[in-house]
C-alpha cells in the first residue's frame, strides 16, 4: 500500500513529512484476535539534474544521486540506480533508516 503525505514542513537543511498511519491494535493473547501493527520502513534519495549547456546544439545533463555510493565501490553511473528496495538497507544511492539513522 502506498501511503503519501498529509502535510509537510519545509527546514533549512531538509523536509518533514507528516503521513497518516492508521491505529494498531493490541494483541490480547487470544489466538483468534487479529492484532494490527504498522511499521515505517523509509527510503530516500536527493537528485540533481543540471545542464551542463554544452556547445553544438547537443544540451547535456549531469545527474547527481544523495547518498552517494562510496568512492571504493568504483565508477557507478546514477542514470542505472536500482529503485527503492524495502526488503534490503545499505544500497548505494538509497538512504534507510538503519544505514543512515544519524541523518
Amino acid at each position: 500500500m502506498r501511503s503519501w503525505p498529509v502535510t509537510q514542513r519545509k527546514l533549512p537543511d531538509g523536509r518533514e513529512l507528516y503521513m497518516n498511519t492508521p491505529p494498531s491494535r493490541r494483541w490480547t493473547g487470544n489466538l483468534r484476535d487479529r492484532s494490527l501493527y504498522h511499521e515505517w520502513l523509509v527510503r530516500a534519495q536527493l537528485r540533481l539534474s543540471l545542464d551542463t549547456g554544452e556547445e553544438g546544439g547537443s544540451p547535456g545533463e549531469l545527474l547527481w544521486l544523495f547518498p552517494a555510493a562510496p568512492i571504493r565501490s568504483g565508477k557507478v553511473d546514477p542514470a542505472k540506480a536500482p529503485a527503492a528496495n524495502f526488503n534490503q538497507t545499505d544500497v548505494p544511492f538509497w538512504a534507510d533508516e538503519k544505514t543512515h539513522a544519524e541523518s
